[in-house]
């Protein structure tokens, strides 16, 4: 048997507080929420790297998830949308740091597993939007914070449209084959400026690569 509640413990303190991650209610939110839940393997639900479903799909690894979430630097009234939410423990994380959160995936058999996992909690949980993750949804906007829980090469003029006056966006983007950063972008005044925060796996999303060029 896993003593998952002590490994939980053990991933905030050795993961995340080392780690440049100091917001005391999303470091609340990972010891309480049980990560096992939501991974493909519950052997490995606690170790520091990204995780991959069957289908080529992956969650971030824990400090990663939780700086972008930290850098969105969230506000109690804030309505999120989450791109590429899988399973839905990121929705989890931000039950408490949100007043709405909004869930967008295209996995079919993903958005199962999540309805299925938060069936018992609050209702706004459950919002999770099956369709193409490039184009965003414009279900609740305008959105406060968008979080993109990948790899980025291009950015769709939806998303930017979808973001609030004042609203902020995080993802990783994507450099080359290894090297990515985690970046986000505020959009004040109608204008969208861009500061990265720190070097990470790219863990690129299809839908955000580039197209594929023909070499003859």
């Amino acid at each position: 048997m896993f003593d998952f509640q002590t490994m939980r413990q053990a991933m905030v303190d050795g993961q995340l507080r080392s780690n440049q991650v100091t917001d005391q209610l999303l470091l609340e939110a990972f010891h309480e929420i049980p990560r096992e839940l939501f991974v493909p393997d519950q052997k490995v639900a606690y170790v520091d790297d990204e995780l991959y479903f069957s289908s080529g799909r992956f969650m971030l690894r824990p400090m990663v998830l939780a700086r972008l979430i930290q850098a969105l630097a969230l506000k109690p009234k804030d309505n999120v949308l989450v791109i590429g939410c899988t399973t839905g423990y990121s929705l989890m994380l931000l039950k408490n740091l949100a007043v709405s959160v909004t869930g967008l995936e295209s996995d079919a058999k993903l958005v199962d597993q999540a309805l299925d996992l938060l069936t018992p909690l609050p209702k706004f949980l459950k919002n999770i939007v099956k369709a193409d993750l490039w184009g965003g949804t414009a279900q609740k906007k305008p959105y406060q914070a968008i979080l993109i829980e990948g790899g980025v090469q291009r950015l769709p003029e939806e998303l930017f449209t979808q973001l609030a006056e004042g609203g902020r966006m995080a993802y990783i983007e994507w450099i080359q084959e290894k090297l990515g950063k985690a970046t986000t972008l505020l959009k004040q005044d109608g204008l969208i400026s861009k500061r990265s925060i720190f070097d990470c796996a790219p863990c690129p999303l299809p839908e955000f690569s580039l197209p594929t060029r023909f070499v003859f």
